[in-house]
């Protein structure tokens, strides 16, 4: 059986976000939205089923709810079963995804609007990313980024000297996240954890736990993740092991 579609203009109000959207739109992306349909209109309709639940458009959703609209246009979609409903809430999102671009229409295109005075990120570009595409350059990211070496310096059980500090090659990933990552340093007073990363999924067998003091388990706790550490009374020694990390082979 074919779907029909359904025209309609109807009340935020009316209008139920999916809950188990999978999708996630942060506040910057939202407010992309906001500005799109700020400049053109709200010319992108919700795709909705017939009890009003959003199918495709949550991100248009929350812009309009910022924008304090009291409607949105929506298509409301009839004939199909739940798992279309949810097939066309992944394909949505994620057949977009898999298009590419010609890079030299795109800094075309991209010129003729600037040439036009619009603010060039009502595009969902960001400005290094106009930067890039305009004038040809070298993503900065890509530039710096090393060849991975065939045979590596660092193998797991290694200890690194640097200065007064030791850094021990392993399983887990150690950041300082004070310091700069992708242009996202820590501008708070606050100190952050150095450990970045101390939770595992099932299939991924990282050998030993972690060593944490007991007392400490309630900054572990996540509603989905499975916390890979061991709470213990006593002195916890986190550089030296008396083995490397083991995984499954």
């Amino acid at each position: 059986m074919k779907s029909e579609i359904e025209f309609r203009i109807c009340a935020l109000a009316e209008l139920t976000p999916d809950p188990r959207n999978p999708r996630t739109h942060s506040k910057k992306q939202v407010g992309q939205i906001q500005g799109s349909i700020e400049e053109v209109g709200f010319v992108n309709p919700i795709l909705v089923n017939p009890a009003l639940k959003i199918i495709a458009g949550h991100g248009r959703y929350q812009a309009a709810r910022r924008l304090r609209l009291a409607t949105a246009p929506v298509i409301i979609i009839r004939g199909l079963s739940e798992a279309q409903e949810k097939m066309l809430l992944i394909a949505d999102n994620k057949i977009a995804l898999n298009a590419g671009w010609d890079l030299d229409l795109l800094r075309f295109t991209l010129g003729e609007i600037a040439d036009c005075g619009f603010n060039l990120e009502l595009t969902g570009f960001s400005m290094g990313e106009i930067d890039v595409r305009l004038n040809n350059l070298v993503d900065s990211d890509d530039e710096h980024i090393p060849a991975v070496p065939e045979l590596p310096v660092t193998r797991a059980g290694d200890i690194w000297i640097c200065g007064d500090h030791r850094i021990a090659c392993g399983s887990v990933l150690v950041r300082d996240i004070r310091l700069w990552h992708r242009g996202m340093p820590n501008q708070t007073e606050t100190p952050r954890p150095m450990i970045a990363m101390i939770h595992w999924i099932h299939w991924w067998h990282a050998g030993d736990p972690i060593l944490f003091p007991k007392g400490t388990e309630a900054f572990f706790e996540h509603p989905d993740l499975q916390t890979h550490a061991r709470f213990v009374d006593g002195p916890i020694d986190h550089i030296h092991r008396n083995h490397a990390y083991e995984y499954a082979k």
